[in-house]
């Protein structure tokens, strides 16, 4: 394996980690808004901007679990014995 090549593995697991950390702050927010909307009474025009974020916050960790599909596949076989 050259530099290059390990520098970009090395960037790969960055983003994957970075990527599995944004999921794992998204989840937060998608319960705590679960909580919000289980405490808010249904008449209440906060509640439409509390499932807005939901619905958001849903779709941002959707998209970063794809990406994290998309990374994994991009490796190599022989880069999969080495990580």
């Amino acid at each position: 394996m050259n530099l290059a090549e390990a520098k970009s593995m090395d960037t790969c697991e960055t983003e994957r980690r970075l990527a599995h950390d944004l999921i794992n702050k998204l989840s937060v927010v998608v319960g705590r808004c679960d909580l919000l909307i289980a405490k808010m009474p249904e008449d209440s025009p906060l509640l439409q901007h509390v499932h807005s974020i939901q619905e958001i916050a849903k779709s941002m960790a959707t998209d970063l679990v794809h990406f994290q599909d998309d990374l994994a596949r991009s490796r190599k076989p022989d880069e999969w014995k080495a990580a």
